[in-house]
Formats: C-alpha cells, sequence, structure tokens
C-alpha cells in the first residue's frame, strides 16, 4: 500500500497551521484558498456540516474531517498520509487520483507515472504495467480517474512543474525534469493549461510569497 503513495508523497510538500481552536457556536464558514485544504478534528458533537455541493450530514462521534486540497507540520504530514491509506485501502474515494491508486491494475501505471514523469510514455506503455489491453486501460481509466491517461499524465507532469518552479529551478531544467523533449514545448503546454508562461507563473509566485 505504501507504494502506491510514495513516488506521489516524494514530490510534494505539506504545510500547515492551525487556522480555529475553540467551540463552535452557531455557524462558522471556513472558506479555502488557492490549493489549501483542511482537516477538523471534532472532539464531540453533534456538528452540522455542508460542503460546497450543498449536501448535508451530522457528526456525533469524535472524528476527524479532511477537505482535500494541498496542507507541513511533521504531525500533518503523518496524518494525511494515514488519512489516504485508509482511503485507498477501503475504496472510499469514487473518482480522482486516490480510486485510481485504490485499482490494482490502475494503482501499478499511476504508481509508475508519479515515480517517472519525465519517461516518454505511451498508451501501450501504461496499458502494459496494469496488464490490460489499449481500449480496456483507456475506458477503464478514464471511467475511474475521471479523465483519460494523457490528460491525467499532462496534469501531474504540470503539478511537478509548479513545484519546480517554486523552488527557483530553471524553466530548461523544469521542462526535462517533466518529460518535455524542449522549454518552447513546455512553455506552450503550460499556456495551455494555465494561461501564462513558466517564467511569469515563477515571477509572479515568488512576488506573492512572504
Amino acid at each position: 500500500m505504501s507504494d502506491r503513495l510514495s513516488a506521489l508523497l516524494q514530490r510534494f510538500e505539506l504545510h500547515a497551521r492551525v487556522f480555529y481552536s475553540g467551540a463552535l457556536c452557531g455557524i462558522a464558514d471556513f472558506d479555502g484558498g488557492t490549493g489549501v485544504g483542511h482537516l477538523h478534528l471534532v472532539r464531540r458533537g453533534p456538528l452540522g456540516v455542508t460542503d460546497t455541493l450543498g449536501r448535508h450530514s451530522v457528526v456525533s462521534e469524535p472524528s476527524v474531517l479532511f477537505f482535500p486540497c494541498a496542507g507541513a507540520h511533521r504531525l500533518t504530514e503523518v496524518l494525511v498520509i494515514q488519512l489516504l491509506r485508509h482511503a485507498i485501502a477501503h475504496q472510499l474515494v469514487d473518482g480522482g487520483v486516490m480510486a485510481g491508486l485504490a485499482d490494482p491494475r490502475l494503482a501499478k501505471a499511476i504508481s509508475a507515472l508519479h515515480a517517472d514523469p519525465a519517461r516518454t510514455w505511451t498508451l501501450d506503455a501504461m496499458a502494459g504495467l496494469a496488464g490490460m489491453s489499449r481500449a480496456r486501460f483507456a475506458a477503464h481509466f478514464t471511467r475511474t480517474v475521471g479523465m483519460p491517461p494523457g490528460d491525467y499524465l499532462t496534469g501531474w507532469r504540470l503539478g511537478l512543474a509548479r513545484t519546480l518552479l517554486r523552488k527557483g529551478l530553471a524553466v530548461k531544467q523544469v521542462a526535462a525534469e517533466v518529460g518535455y523533449a524542449s522549454p518552447g514545448a513546455f512553455g506552450r503546454v503550460f499556456l495551455q493549461r494555465l494561461g501564462t508562461t513558466p517564467t511569469k507563473w515563477q515571477h509572479r509566485d515568488a512576488g506573492a510569497r512572504p
């Protein structure tokens, strides 16, 4: 199980802070910013919770509520890892990468993508790792993860690219690290998906950080 998450977790760091502690009286709105997830530790209830889709539930027992996005405090990292492992082991997610990692066949391909994003991946190569035909793999991947394999690979590469750019790496080096033959090819995909160039994104991100 840990092998399914290891390549994913090695690529990204978690950063966390306490944003509220105490009793909740009345209505409280914890609106997450871009790329921010929320962990809520409920000591006792009842507590009514309404998510962004308008779904309402009541928490009565001591619980941990996890609203994912991103989140480094070492204890937070351990907690998130355990939550992810639990969700995968018990197939508690019905879409996205966690659902893919919960699938024994897809997990082999997804873990390989995570571990080696610079490889020249083909549908045949991914399907071979999953032990499936091209057509069955593509259909099963799309149905389970919610997007085609190629789109997932591009998204993974760009997510990793933003992490590397944030660390100050040169665009040319980042392009090679995430599997693009040239900075130009990398820049075109980055612009198409994110609406800006890697250099502009890097400068903007650096200026936005404290």
